[in-house]
């Protein structure tokens, strides 16, 4: 059979990934990638037969390729063929998704106004692991001026911006397991995951997570989960403040609308407009004009 020609008229040789200004040689990478490449051209699931000739490799070889992709979800098969698989969609996805400089530089008007609309500690974090980092602050000492950098860390079992996170997370929704017992920082700390999990499913019905004292004493929080573009949880919004609440609904609700208004900037309009909406009635928090667009 004789091999395709590549933009110069040379012939390629079988194995070889045809993608411009890269010129791969026929190792296992490069005919793994010559295969995942054949998706490029569309036409839905394929037979090996299609993606052996648009690969320009033997069946036997884009077969055991293949395989190599399945066992990486980078392509699945079903009974009509082979398609590009959810691992694909999932880095896709994550390419797309702010980092933390870009977090901090969109939401901090967001953290400006919830700051001056209460007076308290706004705070905005991130889940790595078992701990939320926190990347902003804007208190009484930020105001007027961009937030503080705060990248310090907490324990996200104890704390309501990590609650908030992980109740939308696959750790929230049990697909990974919660550890047995959880660190104690007070006699109010969660030291169970049974009782994590417990508080976690109801976050997911009302929207806000709280810290009564569970990480430091004198200190309560109130945090709500920031979305990105498939809800993806990618940020939380907190107030931290004395044991005393001032004002706890309007403060609830504060939070939540500022985590809504942070969503809408991060989410494209469609995403925005459900993240919050499709939860805010269960959550019996209405949302305002504006917040999102159809709360029907």
């Amino acid at each position: 059979m004789t091999g395709a020609a590549d933009m110069t008229g040379r012939a390629m040789r079988p194995g070889t990934a045809r993608l411009p200004g890269i010129d791969l040689q026929p190792s296992s990478v490069g005919k793994a990638l010559t295969v995942l490449s054949a998706f490029s051209q569309g036409g839905g699931p394929l037979r090996v037969s299609e993606i052996s000739r648009r690969a320009n490799l033997p069946k036997s070889t884009t077969h055991r390729m293949l395989g190599l992709l399945v066992s990486f979800s980078l392509v699945e098969h079903g009974d009509s063929g082979y398609r590009l698989g959810g691992r694909l969609v999932e880095l896709a996805r994550l390419a797309g998704e702010p980092d933390a400089e870009e977090l901090s530089s969109s939401l901090r008007p967001v953290l400006h106004r919830l700051h001056r609309g209460t007076q308290q500690t706004i705070r905005l974090a991130v889940l790595s692991g078992s701990e939320v980092v926190y990347l902003d602050t804007a208190d009484r000492c930020t105001a007027g001026s961009p937030p503080r950098s705060a990248a310090d860390r907490a324990p996200s079992h104890c704390t309501a911006a990590g609650k908030a996170l992980l109740a939308f997370t696959e750790e929230g929704s049990g697909r990974l397991a919660v550890p047995l017992e959880l660190p104690r920082f007070t006699d109010r700390t969660l030291v169970t995951g049974a009782a994590l999990i417990a508080e976690l499913e109801e976050i997911r019905e009302r929207l806000v997570a709280f810290d009564h004292q569970e990480f430091r004493y004198g200190t309560v929080g109130v945090a709500a989960p920031v979305f990105s573009c498939r809800h993806k949880p990618v940020a939380a919004i907190s107030v931290e403040t004395g044991p005393r609440i001032p004002h706890p609904r309007e403060l609830v609700r504060a939070v939540y609308l500022a985590a809504c208004d942070a969503t809408r900037q991060l989410s494209c309009p469609a995403c925005a407009s459900t993240a919050y909406v499709s939860r805010s009635r269960r959550a019996g928090i209405a949302p305002e004009r504006g917040c999102a667009k159809d709360a029907a």
